[in-house]
């Protein structure tokens, strides 16, 4: 390997017995695997996917300002070049770009921070993010990064100095998280929550229990810290799921667990909701308010805390929470061109996220005196349980009164019987054509899986 910071080219030549056609350059910091993201002098990583041929783009990356390519060898019949640019020719460009990573990883040698869950992935990690840096230096991805290539994208971003990395270990079939974390293994691990998510490709709560334990084969883990209220997670690890490991568990809970949150509550003021919270561990016992104001985020915030506390950063971590706010998509709240209120759930969306995001509606509406309503898109990958879990969601709305009205978006609803009040449409464009009271007094949750595009109401809605 070459003696400088970063890897080459040639690095990446010798890594996966490929050929390097070019210049042997630094690796490019910015890598993309999309044509029409590429800035000047990036690398552009030709992945040969279900839907479209990254090497179709190879000359289109290059006019836009790629310095370099990563393409199979098998397709260097159809690119080329530029003068002054390089290519790397090797056998599956997903699997060079892993192995690049972790060379990266282990140069670097940061200690690694993995989270996975049904729900509460992403803001965790957000907020683990923020914990460390009051820390020490330490990088995560810039959104959800959680499969091989984007875990490989972040690994490879992650500058020379870094401390603390905090990676996402998603999965929708059995054996990828596995292959995550042999590949980029954490020391300290997380588990968020099990629900019914994925269920195409993981058939049962079971199932998605079974693929998020995966973590625990992480080669270098050291720390466990679960969610003691989720009775899938706490019957596992009470019956002595992780006792081989040699880790070090922690559970996190409400009713139960090591770390207690004690108390949590919404607060709204005339700059929006906040949530306060109290949290006890070996002895201590610590008060938080976050503007991360969501019921849920208080999991995240204590997870954190947690992590913080054994790295000696307790104290810096409770100031850092207060300026902490929901991320766009996941809680923020925001005024409508109307004159009301909006929580912009439109993200995505599970059975648990989606009854999470009801009870906080809510509650929210009755803390700061607002009428609720609610526009709901379907919940994606449910596979053959989605009629039911569609029929559960109908149920809980059906038995709060207080709700004004409920539009329902998307063909996953269709079946349910859904109140004599609520209005069904199909899509966004409809749902955009509806006269919907959005005024003074108002607050709407809009709330659906990304499929539906319910982001897109929001920005037209939003002052």
């Amino acid at each position: 390997m070459s003696g400088g910071d970063f890897l080459t080219l040639g690095d990446i030549a010798r890594l996966s017995a490929g050929t390097l056609i070019g210049p042997d350059v630094s690796l490019p910091r910015g890598i993309s695997i999309d044509s029409r993201d590429v800035k000047s002098g990036d690398l552009f990583v030709a992945i040969e996917g279900n839907r479209t041929d990254g090497h179709k783009y190879v000359s289109q990356a290059f006019k836009s300002g790629a310095s370099c390519a990563l393409v199979k060898r098998s397709k260097l019949d159809i690119v080329k070049a530029p003068m002054g640019c390089s290519i790397v020719a090797v056998d599956d460009t997903e699997k060079t770009l892993a192995l690049a990573a972790r060379e990266w990883l282990d140069r670097v040698s940061p200690r690694v921070i993995g989270i996975t869950g049904s729900v509460g992935k992403t803001t965790t990690r957000e907020v683990m993010l923020a914990a460390m840096k009051g820390i020490g230096p330490a990088h995560s991805a810039p959104k959800s990064y959680n499969t091989m290539i984007g875990a490989s994208l972040t690994v490879l971003s992650m500058p020379r100095d870094c401390r603390f990395l905090v990676l996402e270990y998603g999965t929708s079939s059995f054996g990828e998280i596995s292959s995550l974390v042999n590949v980029f293994p954490p020391n300290d691990m997380i588990i968020t929550e099990v629900r019914p998510a994925h269920l195409e490709g993981l058939g049962s709560l079971e199932g998605v229990l079974r693929a998020k334990l995966e973590i625990l084969e992480s080669p270098r883990g050291e720390f466990l810290s679960y969610n003691a209220d989720n009775d899938l997670l706490w019957n596992a690890f009470s019956s002595g799921i992780g006792d081989g490991n040699g880790l070090e568990v922690v559970s996190v809970g409400t009713s139960r667990g090591d770390v207690r949150i004690e108390h949590r509550e919404i607060l709204w003021s005339c700059d929006g909701p906040r949530l306060f919270m109290v949290v006890s561990y070996g002895g201590e016992r610590v008060e938080i308010s976050s503007g991360l104001w969501l019921l849920h985020n208080a999991y995240s915030l204590a997870f954190a805390w947690l992590m913080a506390k054994r790295n000696r950063g307790e104290d810096s971590f409770v100031n850092l929470a207060s300026s902490l706010t929901p991320f766009s998509g996941r809680g923020d709240v925001i005024r409508t061109s109307g004159g009301g209120w909006m929580i912009n759930e439109s993200y995505n969306a599970n059975p648990a996220s989606m009854s999470a995001a009801i009870d906080n509606l809510m509650d929210l509406a009755q803390k700061a005196n607002l009428r609720p309503q609610a526009i709901l898109g379907g919940m994606l990958e449910l596979g053959a349980e989605s009629d039911h879990w569609h029929a559960l969601m109908v149920d809980k709305l059906r038995g709060l009164k207080e709700l004004d009205k409920v539009v329902f978006v998307g063909r996953e609803w269709s079946k349910c019987a859904l109140p004599d009040s609520a209005i069904w449409v199909n899509s966004l464009e409809d749902v955009l054509e509806l006269p919907l009271d959005m005024g003074d007094g108002t607050l709407t949750l809009i709330k659906g899986s990304r499929g539906y595009g319910l982001d897109g109401f929001v920005k037209v809605k939003s002052r």
